[in-house]
This record gives structure tokens, sequence and C-alpha cells, in this order.
């Protein structure tokens, strides 16, 4: 139901429709900006899904890692690498925090933005 491909398209176009919003309304287009909204509303909200999903079945990818091996790649790029590691060992979680904030922000902006009376 929730592959790992669609998974990725949907959290680029989450993150990408809050940039995309941006644009559009700073430019004055609300329509384009509300329907940038609205598809990143439907992404965060799939990601939400497949992070429930996932977190019934998820298992570690590094559970049968080496620990000097993985202290060796976190300690790749000045550190960062190990953000992705714990990225991608909780990746459910992840997936649900991320799918969370950006459902309740899309949600809270069109709310606001469908409340908002045009001026006369």
């Amino acid at each position: 139901m929730f592959t790992a491909k669609m998974i990725a398209v949907c959290v680029v176009v989450m993150i990408a429709a809050i940039g995309s919003f941006t644009f559009f309304d700073k430019r004055g287009l609300v329509g384009a900006a509300k329907t940038s909204l609205v598809i990143g509303l439907l992404a965060s909200l799939y990601c939400l899904a497949a992070g429930l999903f996932l977190l019934t079945d998820w298992q570690d990818p590094f559970a049968t890692a080496d620990p000097a091996a993985l202290a060796r790649t976190s300690a790749t790029h000045g550190g960062k690498g190990g953000i992705v590691v714990l990225a991608i060992r909780f990746w459910p979680y992840v997936l649900i925090g991320l799918g969370g904030y950006f459902s309740y922000s899309s949600f809270s902006i069109l709310r606001m933005m469908l409340r908002r009376r045009p001026h006369a």
C-alpha cells in the first residue's frame, strides 16, 4: 500500500509545497497558493498515514550493523552523517513527525486563507 517511491515523492512534495505557497502568495496568486497548500496537505497526510503504517512492522536496518562502522559513517561530513543514520533508524517516527507538522501548518494556513475576506 505504501511504497518507498511514493513516500519519497510525498516527502519532497510536502516540503516543496511550503516554498511554492510562499512564492505564489508573494505574487498575489491566491488560487495557485491555495492549490499548493492543498497538494502539500494531501502529501503530508499520506506521509503521516505511511508513518503510522510502518510503525507496526518497522525493523531497524542497522540492528545487525557493526557499531564501529556506524560510528565511522556517523562521523562523515563533519558529523552530519549521524543525523541521516538516526533518521533511517527511526524512519516511521520521522514520517509521523514531519507529516503531522506539515499537515498542521498547511491546514492552519489554508483555514486562515479561506476565512480572509477579500478587500473591496
